[in-house]
């Protein structure tokens, strides 16, 4: 997650949190701080990276929380597909196209993993895939109470802030963000206008 950290002032009771999906897992941390803060919540977690996901299960072990948590060990996008991953640690980022610089995963189509769902809490934070879920007309029928993401700056989207900001709004979200002096990245919180 970014530096930047905006402060969320919609508050959720935390006995009432029960399905938290995060996008982009990483090694575990965003997880189990999810389990800990919300007590009666499943988590559904999405992470591409082999070496991340042996450090998962590895927290949620030594936690105890298998019970709690489902692994989904790939990437979320927009179709299922093999797609290449760099291998940059945090910072490891999907291509369409392999080198010796990235190992291959597979990517499932999000939408059809969470159709129906009851979302709590949607927490994204893939280095620049957001743009793949968010422009997907089916990210209209997903509901959730609050999202947390980080936006990043791409190439294909080099203000990314404004694009998300305006997205939301958009779909009928209210947003709080920030954006600092030549970040290339920070963090939106979006809520349903209708909740």
């Amino acid at each position: 997650m970014s530096r930047l950290q905006p402060h969320c002032t919609r508050e959720i009771n935390s006995d009432n949190v029960n399905q938290i999906i995060d996008i982009g897992g990483n090694v575990g941390y965003s997880c189990l701080y999810f389990l800990n803060k919300y007590p009666n919540a499943q988590v559904m977690v999405f992470e591409p990276h082999p070496k991340h996901l042996e450090k998962i299960y590895a927290h949620l072990k030594l936690n105890q929380s298998e019970h709690r948590v489902e692994v989904v060990p790939k990437a979320a996008g927009a179709k299922a597909s093999s797609i290449f991953l760099t291998d940059m640690g945090g910072d490891s980022q999907l291509r369409n196209e392999g080198d010796e610089s990235t190992i291959s995963v597979s990517m499932v189509d999000w939408f059809e993993s969470v159709r129906g769902k009851e979302i709590d809490i949607l927490k994204i934070d893939i280095e620049g895939g957001e743009y793949t879920l968010l422009s997907d007309q089916r990210f209209s029928e997903i509901k959730f109470r609050i999202l947390l993401m980080e936006w990043h700056n791409t190439s294909d989207y080099p203000d990314g802030y404004t694009w998300c900001i305006n997205r939301f709004k958009e779909l009928n979200y209210s947003t709080i963000g920030e954006k600092g002096i030549d970040s290339h990245c920070g963090i939106i919180f979006a809520f349903p206008n209708s909740i």
